[in-house]
This record gives structure tokens, sequence and C-alpha cells, in this order.
């Protein structure tokens, strides 16, 4: 038992550098482009990299901002994809809360300048709201069922080879053995379609 905690502790402590000297190379190397563009996709695969606490990921957000002001023909765009990243990277809660609000704050407002300057017939504060709504629905799967999901798809995976296993005894395969364990699989089976589905 005491081998396998610290196998599982050095593991996460493995995981955790080799991801932050990720983020630290990747931070160094933006510095270097002289593209803006380039700079925020690169930020962006630093947020990517999640690490709770890291300093270089809050510098990463700092940096696309900073952009975003600096450079307005790419402002819309920087907001954009720092949206989709903090979003990409969460999970059972969402990081950087603040940060989010203000992104889709700048988002609605950018964008409905840009639709009432093609022609959009509606006034700046309807179309506002309406790029807030949009931006407001949650079309993320709900974190509940996908961990039920992905639970049960490792049991189906487990019940399945254990019981072929245990019904292979004698180069003879027992069928009515495998029976009672085929209940088992297809009911994990059965949560986890289920589960994918309605996550």
């Amino acid at each position: 038992m005491k081998k396998i905690i610290i196998s599982s502790i050095l593991s996460l402590i493995i995981i955790f550098v080799f991801i932050l000297g990720k983020q630290i190379y990747l931070y160094h190397s933006a510095s270097s482009i002289k593209s803006p563009k380039e700079k925020i996709d690169i930020y962006s695969r630093i947020i990517y990299l999640h690490l709770p606490f890291s300093p270089f990921e809050k510098k990463a957000i700092q940096n696309i901002l900073e952009l975003a002001k600096t450079h307005q023909e790419l402002e819309l765009y920087a907001y954009e994809i720092l949206r989709s990243t903090i979003y990409g990277i969460r999970h059972f809660s969402t990081p950087y809360k603040r940060e989010l609000a203000f992104l889709e704050d700048k988002i609605a407002n950018l964008r409905a300048q840009k639709l009432l300057a093609d022609g959009y017939k509606k006034s700046y504060e309807e179309t506002y709201e309406e790029m807030k709504k949009i931006m407001s629905t949650d079309l993320a799967p709900n974190s509940f069922l996908s961990l039920i999901s992905i639970l049960s798809f490792l049991f189906f995976i487990y019940f399945t080879i254990t019981s072929i296993s245990k019904c292979c005894e004698n180069n003879k395969f027992q069928y009515k053995k495998f029976a009672f364990s085929f209940i088992k699989i297809f009911i994990m089976w059965l949560i986890w379609i289920t589960t994918l589905y309605l996550a």
C-alpha cells in the first residue's frame, strides 16, 4: 500500500514538473516572436496546459489582454480565443470567472458594433443583449454525468476482461458462467451509453 501511495505521489510530481516546464518553455518562446497573433496563440497554449496556481498561466492571460489593448485589429480575436481557452480547461468548476465576465462583456460589445457596422437593423442595446445571451448559453457537458460516463466505461472494460478470463478455464469457455457476468457488463454498457448521451 505504501509503495502504491509513494509511486502515485511521484507520478503526480513528475506530471506537475513536466507541465510547468512546458509552460515555461512556451512562455519564453513567445517573447522571441514578433507576430502578436502568434504570441496570442502561444499564450493560449500555456493556459490549455492548466496547472492551478501557475504564475505563467496568469501571466499568459495578462499578456493576451495587453496584446488586445495594443493591437485593436486583433482585439476580438484575442478576447474570443482567451474565452474559449478558459472554457476549455474547466472541469467541475470554471476558473478565472472574473476574467470571463470581462471578456464576455468586451466580446458582446465588439460583436454588436461589428454587426451594426455591417447593417444589422436592431439597436446597439438589443444587439448587445443578444450577444450576451448567446454567450451565457452553457453548451458544455454536465460534469457529474461525464464523470459517471467515464467510470462506467472503465468498469465496462474491467468487467468484460475479468469475466472472459474467469470463464476461460482448461481451454474451455464456460458459457453459463459468462451469462451471469454478462448482466454486469450490459448494465455498465447501458449506463455508459445513457450518460454519454445525456451529458
